[in-house]
């Protein structure tokens, strides 16, 4: 809630709530941010993003994308969507857009994805390019499915600039 209340006297627009591994946790931090509006007298969007630990489209706390819908529903969150765990696997199995268009169908908030650079090599580092990645969140604004796009971990501002380049062909 101090941490909140910082930001809203900073100006901040925007809270996002990102890799999300257990709806508990998310709670948590919408609890704070309503708390911290109300103590500032201003209120501030939010936004929520999940982060899945397997194919099988379940957090790591083992909740489902319906299960993250529903519980955190209450928060009136502007955008919900995916980060990090959505790695180069996931997209290229067809995973990725199966949860983003399963959440899509859920909510009538802004569906957003930013995803890692692909998986850390054995140095740590991320070897996809920001070419492939733009390709891969093209092919998600294609199907009408996200509003917002970007990157997370091991995206760089070549990553950025490329998706902001594939996103300018595409109505939200």
């Amino acid at each position: 809630v101090e941490q909140m209340c910082a930001l809203i006297e900073g100006g901040v627009d925007l809270f996002i709530c990102e890799t999300i591994f257990d709806t508990l946790n998310a709670k948590a931090a919408i609890s704070a941010a309503k708390e911290a509006m109300r103590l500032a007298g201003r209120s501030v969007e939010i936004a929520l993003s999940a982060t899945l630990s397997s194919t099988g489209g379940r957090m790591l706390a083992g909740q489902t994308i319906e299960a993250f819908v529903a519980s955190t529903a209450h928060s009136g969150a502007v955008a919900l969507g995916l980060n990090c765990g959505c790695h180069r696997y996931f997209v290229r199995m067809g995973y990725m857009e199966l949860y983003i268009k399963q959440m899509a169908s859920l909510t009538d908030a802004a569906v957003m994805l930013y995803p890692n650079a692909g998986l850390p090599n054995a140095m740590g580092e991320y070897d996809e390019t920001p070419e492939i990645t733009a390709s891969h969140l093209s092919k998600m604004m294609d199907a009408g499915v996200i509003n917002i796009a970007g990157g997370c971990c091991g995206t760089t501002p070549a990553h950025i600039r490329a998706i902001a380049e594939a996103a300018r062909s595409h109505t939200p």
